[in-house]
């Protein structure tokens, strides 16, 4: 593991001194599609000066059976390297890479690469529930990029977790078009469903190539409940695990830690 620098002795630098990138702690992220624009762009909004980021990718260029497959057997390969180059925590990427082997694959795989890092390896699913289970909430809607039978997965799967899953709707997207989503149109479509499901407690947006950050407040302020996205999910419990707060413009509602009455 990569040393750190104290942060009284950061604070010591001179203006001549530059300290190390990742300085407070690096993070590793395995990200299923070929290309990832924007992981490291939402990662660097909610992070403090300090956390570095460190990416893989699988290479997709499709979510068939055949390419997911192949990218699970790629798993350990990722996961090794990011070891050697000594991160603190280690994320895989990939919703419906965790779907696509049913439901109580992911603490399989979990467990087989763990063994690999002699630091803590997770997922976005798995954060994604931690933060909806941190919240307290029960009732969820969902808004996806997927395509309506991979949300019925997405579905049964936070049904097997105790959640109420009172609806979720998808982009229809193909995995090289997601970017070109709007935030606006997230917000959106975010509200329109949230509108329709008074009931949900919180939204979950899953998919960490989906640019979601610019209006997770807003989302959150104009329909008072929380937005849990993927990349935050990941990003709160990676900061939370490093005991690393998250900076001030950062805090949205999963950090407040609160749903409204």
């Amino acid at each position: 593991m990569a040393q750190k620098l104290p942060l009284k002795d950061f604070q010591m630098l001179s203006a001549m001194e530059v300290p190390m990138y990742g300085w407070r702690a690096r993070i590793g992220f395995v990200s299923p599609p070929l290309m990832t624009e924007m992981v490291p762009y939402e990662f660097y909004q909610m992070v403090p000066e300090g956390v570095g980021l460190l990416v893989t990718c699988m290479g997709l260029d499709d979510l068939t059976a055949e390419q997911m497959d192949q990218a699970l057997g790629t798993v350990q390969r990722h996961i090794g390297e990011q070891n050697r180059r000594g991160v603190d925590y280690v994320v895989l990427g990939g919703t419906p890479l965790i779907l696509s082997r049913g439901i109580g694959f992911e603490q399989e795989l979990l467990s087989q690469v763990q063994t690999l890092s002699s630091v803590p390896i997770t997922t976005t699913t798995h954060t994604a529930v931690a933060a909806l289970r941190s919240l307290g909430v029960k009732r969820l809607a969902s808004l996806t990029t997927y395509h309506p039978w991979r949300n019925e997965l997405l579905s049964a799967f936070l049904s097997a977790q105790g959640f109420e899953v009172l609806a979720v709707e998808g982009f229809a997207s193909h995995i090289a078009d997601i970017h070109t989503i709007t935030p606006e149109t997230v917000f959106r479509e975010g509200k329109h469903l949230l509108l329709h499901h008074p009931r949900a407690e919180a939204i979950y947006i899953p998919c960490a190539q989906l640019h979601t950050w610019p209006v997770i407040q807003r989302l959150e302020k104009e329909c008072s409940v929380p937005v849990v996205t993927s990349t935050l999910s990941w990003v709160w419990s990676a900061l939370k695990h490093l005991k690393i707060h998250a900076p001030p413009h950062a805090q949205t509602m999963l950090w407040q830690g609160t749903v409204q009455p």
